[in-house]
């Protein structure tokens, strides 16, 4: 009996044994997991993503009583700790694997796949950054991330039409979502609905919208529908307080408002801001741009003899630059003679001392100075100076005629210098009958002789 009791004793003492052990052993797997989830978290935000990567990763290799909670916890931080090194691939495949573990019911659900969304659109790999949306979209039809990061990908692949409809509905649900509009007033921008987008940038600029490329479009779009001035003033806003960010949109504004004081007429005020933006660092392609619109707002204001050296300059940056081969072959040959600069200039005072000069001793009267034209009298005989490097046309010859015949003395005789002589519809006109013409290489010689 002794020896029973003995032997109960022995048996109860093993079990209790074993069962303080299972117990110890359970304390300390939930002790050893809350550590690790501890030391997972305060390395993380430590920014020590290697070590945090180390130590996941050793956990998980050892694969011993890693509960289903723990390994999603330990997946969803090596995906960070990767993403956060820039690792791409590696933050990939475990965001893609802890959303296998947490499974379609799980809260994180959603998040695991958007994260895979964001890494994928980082790859320029929108058709699998879409894939991944949708599959959140499947879910739950309304998600406002997932439609804005559906539509986001739908742009990027050209889909404007399905971006749009992803957008107008995460919009009417949430038109809070400021990055959703900026987004969708860049599609109406671009496909034509001006100003449809300029009230999206309205709305934008009104709640303090962070991005900057906003006051760009609205500039772009108040241009779109000639609302110059208004224009102006948006593009320098972007300017003065944005563009450094941005170098493609500086770079567009900057040729938007030398090409807005074109559309005016106000050729000076261009010259004033292309010769700022030439001054300032800029690629070649931009600076070819610029010298290009510099030399139209010369020839608009007279300077047509600087408007041709700017020519020459961007055919020796590159001859294929638009239209400036044709141009420059049609000039080269004037383009030495630097003396012309003082004829062909908007320059009054400059201009009309060459006139005298080539009128001589010979005391002449002086009839009308215009745009076009100098014209002096003396008697019936009368001496016009053409203004301009292109030849006359019919109609200007006619404009002539009319202000020499409201003179006091008709004409009996005109000298008429024009470099590049009449044009070919002109040249059966009734002024050349009584006009001796001074052009080409006469007229060059004249000037040279006054002025070289």
């Amino acid at each position: 009996m002794a020896m029973i009791d003995v032997l109960s004793l022995w048996i109860l003492a093993t079990v209790v044994l074993l069962l303080a052990g299972v117990v110890a052993w359970s304390f300390w797997a939930v002790f050893l997991s809350q550590t690790i989830e501890h030391r997972v978290q305060k390395l993380y935000k430590k920014g020590e993503y290697q070590e945090c990567i180390r130590l996941i990763s050793d956990r998980l290799e050892k694969n011993e009583n890693i509960s289903h909670k723990e390994r999603l916890f330990l997946l969803y931080y090596l995906a960070r700790s990767y993403e956060s090194l820039n690792q791409v691939v590696s933050a990939l495949q475990f965001y893609q694997e802890a959303s296998r573990v947490a499974g379609p019911k799980h809260p994180l659900y959603h998040d695991l796949l958007l994260a895979v969304v964001n890494l994928y659109q980082r790859q320029q790999n929108y058709k699998e950054a879409l894939a991944y949306a949708m599959m959140v979209l499947q879910q739950k039809e309304d998600h406002p991330y997932a439609l804005l990061k559906a539509a986001e990908c739908q742009y990027a692949l050209h889909h404007n039409k399905k971006a749009r409809e992803l957008l107008e509905k995460l919009l009417k649900k949430r038109p809070g979502v400021l990055d959703g509009r900026f987004l969708y007033g860049k599609i109406l921008y671009e496909t034509g609905h001006a100003a449809f987008a300029l009230k999206e940038w309205e709305l934008l600029i009104r709640y303090h919208y962070q991005e900057g490329r906003v006051w760009f479009y609205y500039a772009r779009c108040l241009e779109n529908v000639r609302k110059y001035f208004d224009a102006l003033s948006a593009y320098e806003t972007f300017l003065k307080q944005y563009a450094s960010g941005y170098p493609e949109e500086r770079y567009k504004s900057w040729q938007a408002v030398i090409q807005i004081w074109i559309k005016l007429k106000e050729y000076h005020k261009g010259i004033q801001y292309v010769s700022e933006y030439l001054a300032q660092p800029a690629p070649e392609d931009i600076k070819k741009e610029l010298l290009y619109l510099y030399a139209n707002l010369l020839w608009n204001t007279g300077e047509e003899y600087q408007s041709l050296k700017n020519i020459e300059r961007i055919y020796m940056m590159d001859p294929q630059f638009r239209d400036v081969k044709v141009t420059y072959e049609m000039y080269k040959k004037l383009l030495p003679h630097s003396y012309l600069s003082q004829y062909f200039t908007s320059r009054e005072d400059v201009f009309l001392s060459v006139c005298k000069r080539l009128l001589g001793r010979t005391p002449f009267q002086e009839v009308v100075v215009n745009a076009d034209v100098a014209i002096y009298g003396k008697g019936s005989f009368y001496v016009v100076f053409w203004r301009h490097i292109e030849a006359i046309s019919h109609s200007k010859l006619t404009d002539m005629m009319v202000l020499l015949t409201s003179s006091e003395n008709l004409p009996s005789s005109v000298e008429m210098y024009s470099l590049m002589g009449v044009r070919e519809d002109a040249v059966l006109h009734e002024l050349l009958k009584k006009s001796h013409l001074v052009e080409g290489q006469e007229f060059i010689q004249a000037v040279k002789e006054v002025v070289g």
